[in-house]
């Protein structure tokens, strides 16, 4: 029983040890090969030490899977066009962070190569020495050889006893002796010679070897990072595009700022309220709600309700008023990022029992509209179709409702052509979140509705 506990204790205590000795290897993980590249590059350039050779490999492995591994990268940048549609304000230094990294990338690229060709000529240069050495050893090979038939020949024993006993006296036996001794050494010398050259000759070749491992994993590594530098120019790219685009809208914009809405103060006095609400596409229920989307879409924020129809589906006036937007210009299907995302959209102020409401419509049909900026509508006339342009998945009508005020339709639209003149009613867009609800901003006018409780 004592001799098993103190087996055990024994092995308990060699099991310390050994993870005390091991503890250090383990510390050089891949979060050790991010926090200090220039440590690895340094230990693994070159003549590498045996007890390197493993970590080494693991570092060049992690290069390699680091930069092969592109997914992560797309989905960053596919993330971020998303944001930048969104946004593209906030997010205008991206570009400079895109053109920084395609230079990382290029630079590494270039090192890479620049290796490649540091170790091709190492190797060359390894490849002459090894020659040269593979002369030495022969040479020294061709020596040893030498001497073994010449003593094979000459100093068997009988002749080596003759050959001492042939001296005349004892200081020549002693003479004989150490001459002998003298031509073993020098043997000794030549094979030890021989070891030390053998060892060199396998040095170098280990090392053209390894060399020509690293041109391999060079060649992998400047492959992977002239994929990710394609990757980052197409996102640089999309992001250029979307400049224009939003360049356009914004000179679009602009022109119809300086062209204010005129209409017939009359004309604008005699809207009558409505009594009720009319929903636009008659028939279609909500499908994403207003604020956030569903976490099937992402989750971000929403600023109004969808209504899904067909393409073509009749859009009606959801009251009595006058079109204050009406932009267009975006393909039926296909052109996301048209129009800031809204793609073809018409915006109007109406009243509802002594309330006067704004509305916002989007992703309409290229060339359905029915009335233009200035156009007086009355409830259930048609002012367009549903469609699929701008940022949409699919065709629906995406309603948002504004509270105005309680005064009158011509009052709203003075107001819209002072301060607001947008198709959000100054607004903004889904960038400001959900501090333009009429909760948020405590009634103030202009603010956001939940168009959930007017589309029934």
């Amino acid at each position: 029983m004592k001799k098993t506990f103190k087996s055990a204790i024994i092995i308990s205590v060699i099991l310390f040890m050994l993870l005390g000795i091991l503890a250090p290897i383990f510390a050089d993980t891949a979060a050790d090969f991010e926090a200090n590249p220039a440590k690895y590059e340094t230990m693994c350039r070159g003549r590498i030490d045996e007890e390197n050779k493993q970590i080494c490999a693991d570092y060049r492995q992690f290069l390699i899977d680091r930069a092969s591994n592109n997914k992560d990268l797309a989905n960053e940048l596919a993330g971020d066009l998303e944001k930048i549609k969104s946004d593209i304000v906030s997010n205008l230094g991206r570009i400079q962070d895109y053109t920084n990294m395609i230079a990382e990338f290029e630079a590494n690229i270039a090192q890479f190569e620049l290796d490649i060709a540091n170790k091709e000529t190492a190797i060359a240069e390894l490849e002459v020495q090894i020659k040269e050495r593979e002369g030495t050893i022969k040479g020294i090979e061709d020596q040893v050889k030498a001497f073994m038939v010449n003593s094979q020949s000459t100093m068997r024993v009988n002749g080596y006893i003759e050959f001492v006993m042939g001296a005349t006296d004892f200081a020549d036996i002693v003479r004989r002796i150490e001459g002998m001794n003298n031509i073993k050494r020098y043997n000794e010398g030549l094979i030890e010679d021989l070891r030390v050259e053998r060892e060199k000759l396998q040095t170098d070749q280990d090392l053209v070897v390894a060399e020509k491992d690293a041109i391999e994993d060079n060649k992998i590594l400047i492959e992977a990072e002239k994929a990710n530098t394609e990757l980052v120019k197409v996102a640089a790219q999309q992001l250029q595009e979307q400049l224009v685009i939003q360049k356009v809208n914004l000179e679009t914009q602009d022109a119809a700022i300086k062209e204010q809405i005129a209409v017939d103060e009359a004309a604008a006095s005699a809207i009558v309220a409505s009594g009720s609400f009319m929903n636009p596409v008659p028939g279609s229920q909500i499908g994403e709600s207003v604020w956030h989307y569903s976490g099937s879409y992402g989750g971000g924020v929403h600023l109004g309700a969808d209504l899904p129809a067909g393409v073509g589906t009749p859009i009606y006036a959801m009251g009595n008023g006058i079109v204050v937007v009406a932009d267009g210009g975006c393909s039926t299907n296909g052109s996301w990022g048209c129009n800031g995302g809204l793609g073809n959209h018409m915006a109007m102020i109406f009243e509802v029992g002594g309330t006067i409401y704004g509305t916002l419509i989007g992703h309409m049909a290229q060339g359905s509209f029915l009335a233009g900026p200035g156009s007086i509508v009355d409830q259930g006339a048609q002012i367009g179709s549903v469609g699929n342009s701008g940022n949409s998945y699919g065709a629906h009508a995406h309603v948002e409702i504004f509270y105005l005020g309680d005064d009158s339709v011509s009052a709203a639209l003075e107001r819209w052509n002072s301060s607001q003149r947008t198709a959000q009613f100054g607004l903004g867009g889904s960038s400001g979140g959900t501090s333009s609800t009429c909760d948020a901003r405590g009634g103030a006018i202009p603010c956001r509705l939940n168009p959930n409780d007017y589309l029934q």
